[in-house]
């Protein structure tokens, strides 16, 4: 499947999960910074951490982690999860409830 097909149905699925669980999101997320600009999957405020979470893609062949992104989440005290591009692809409540309660809410 293309990869931006991939994105929207997760984007579509994730939707979806926040109004039926109530829980807060921003996808896509825009992360600045003085040296570059990146867009990430989406950004949950209340999980993760105090500072919210970021949710990022691993895209094929290789499921890369962004390095760069990932310490300045670190370094910014935001939790930072990389996801497959291929998850979820359709919607599974038990799914997203265990990925919540993993990431833990914050208020």
């Amino acid at each position: 499947m293309e990869r931006k097909i991939l994105i929207e149905s997760a984007r579509k699925n994730w939707l979806i999960a926040s109004k039926k669980l109530n829980f807060k999101i921003v996808t896509p997320y825009e992360v600045k910074t003085s040296e570059w600009t990146k867009t990430v999957f989406a950004f949950l405020p209340e999980y993760g951490s105090k500072n919210g979470a970021l949710v990022c893609l691993m895209h094929r062949p290789l499921y890369e982690l962004d390095d760069e992104l990932y310490k300045w989440a670190r370094d910014n005290g935001i939790f930072c999860s990389f996801i497959p591009d291929g998850a979820f692809q359709s919607y599974d409540e038990d799914e997203f409830l265990e990925v919540l309660e993993d990431w833990h809410k914050f208020e």
